[in-house]
């Protein structure tokens, strides 16, 4: 074997595990607190949406795990320790106006949740209201806290943002403390775990059955309350 195929051969080698490598990083990341892996499986494993109308956005998604994909803020507000306050209420939007969908999940601290979406085949909005119980409640503040729900950035846009794609929003209220963030395309791994949890341990939604408990209405929470669409339409300070 001649000096120029030895060469080849280790250039070879360096490449595929270099790549072996990059694949096993990228699959890691923070773990999912408390989330049934029954039930996600279920749900990843359908043909139709797990967030309610629309497939999360990052399933799938690989990108090399040292390539920064976005651009990042940070907040100017001030952080909220979710170990100290007793009450606290949380946003979860994401949406699209390319496929014309917008969904919103509302959580507060005493276990009053609602969640509504707008339907991209016939524009009207779907809601249903419902209570968390005590260990929900309880898992989804581990959520929170393991997250750093209370430290999130301002906003996380895709450096693709000329793009037309999917956006998203987290409002975090404590008292007079309020943190909004914004995501266009980029998703943070503490915004993508909370998200995962209220998706498979909360919402439990299965595009198979009829409704889910959702019902028709006229007037929204999508409609009627602004902290309901102000993350996700980006008007925040920070963006």
């Amino acid at each position: 074997m001649n000096v120029q195929e030895s060469f080849k051969r280790f250039g070879l080698c360096s490449m595929f595990l270099l790549v072996s490598v990059l694949l096993l990083s990228g699959c890691g990341g923070n773990d999912i607190v408390g989330s049934s892996s029954d039930d996600h499986q279920k749900i990843a494993g359908s043909d139709g949406y797990s967030w309610m109308t629309m497939r999360l956005p990052w399933e799938g998604d690989f990108k090399m795990p040292f390539i920064d994909n976005g651009f990042t803020k940070e907040s100017p507000a001030p952080d909220i320790d979710l170990k100290a306050v007793k009450e606290y209420t949380i946003y979860v939007t994401l949406g699209s106006t390319e496929y014309r969908v917008y969904n919103v999940v509302a959580i507060r601290s005493n276990g009053e949740a609602i969640a509504a979406y707008k339907d991209p085949q016939n524009y009207r909005y779907y809601q249903k209201k419902f209570e968390l119980n005590s260990e929900q409640l309880q898992k989804l503040l581990k959520v929170l806290r393991k997250n750093n729900a209370g430290e999130m950035v301002a906003s996380s846009i895709s450096s693709d943002n000329a793009k037309p794609g999917i956006i998203g929003g987290f409002t975090l209220i404590s008292g007079k403390k309020v943190r909004r963030s914004y995501f266009n395309d980029s998703w943070p791994k503490d915004f993508k775990n909370i998200v995962s949890f209220i998706n498979e341990d909360i919402l439990r939604y299965q595009p198979k059955l009829k409704d889910n408990g959702f019902s028709p209405v006229t007037d929204s929470i999508l409609t009627v309350d602004p902290e309901a669409t102000l993350a996700a339409r980006g008007l925040i300070d920070g963006k």
